[in-house]
């Protein structure tokens, strides 16, 4: 499934996000309601009814360009004083940008490369309702 489109999933015990993950939020509702369908109520949620949300997934990690550039004037500074004295004070917005999207591109390459997303399967819930167990009860 894709990152871009809209995703719902189904919460029945009202701790853990873990169930499997929908296109549509009718979908997410109709599994919910066929996962508790021979159980009683209070098994699950301690009502009749039970959460459907949308996804959110992470973002990658990225890397902060500006503390980097502090870190290593830092470092140059602990390890030859002077000439880490405000060493990067004159990089412009626009260096920086440019270094946010060199260093940034070749981080995702790398992740990529190396299969070592740690944001992968890791999401938020949002829009998150309440369902009835039964169609047409509130």
């Amino acid at each position: 499934m894709s990152k871009n489109k809209e995703q719902w999933t189904y919460n029945t015990d009202d701790e853990y996000w873990n169930n499997e993950i929908y296109d549509s939020k009718e979908d997410a509702i109709a599994a919910g309601r066929e996962n508790i369908k021979d159980d009683e109520p209070d098994y699950y949620y301690e009502s009749s009814h039970f959460s459907i949300g949308k996804l959110v997934h992470l973002p990658r990690p990225s890397i902060d360009v500006e503390g980097l550039l502090e870190e290593l004037g830092d470092r140059l500074y602990d390890e030859h004083e002077q000439a880490g004295e405000d060493c990067f004070k004159n990089v412009s917005k626009e260096q920086i940008g440019d270094l946010h999207e060199t260093l940034n591109s070749a981080l995702n390459k790398w992740m990529d490369k190396h299969n070592l997303d740690p944001t992968r399967g890791f999401f938020t819930v949002e829009d998150i309702e309440e369902v009835p167990f039964e169609e047409g009860v509130n």
